[in-house]
């Protein structure tokens, strides 16, 4: 059980290793050039939020062990239906302006 825990809050710091050293990375290069251009600040902003969503979806996905947890296939489909919801609207403000219906996830 310990040996288990152990690996995965490596993985777990493993992930935010990587979005650091993005992050730094990001902020280093606006040293050495002061004037950041837009496309250079999305591509920095995309990459790292990029990766903490896929960090988080794997540890999500941790909560499948039915051996720790304990849950319905409703339970599933509300978080996954939640999360398509997410994913939908923000392709959608890709392709058009926001409007800010942003809701709040929960189980209950």
């Amino acid at each position: 059980m310990f040996a288990k825990c152990w690996k995965l809050d490596w993985r777990r710091r493993r992930d935010y290793d990587i979005i650091f050293a993005e992050n730094l990375k990001g902020r280093m290069d606006m040293a050495v050039s002061k004037k950041e251009t837009k496309r250079d600040k999305f591509v920095r902003m995309a990459e790292a939020r990029t990766i903490k969503i896929i960090s988080m979806i794997r540890l999500l996905g941790n909560c499948s062990n039915r051996m720790a947890y304990e849950y319905t296939e409703k339970d599933v489909g509300k978080i996954f239906t939640a999360i398509d919801a997410a994913l939908s609207d923000a392709k959608r403000r890709f392709k058009s302006s926001p409007t800010g219906n942003a809701q709040v996830f929960s189980l209950s």
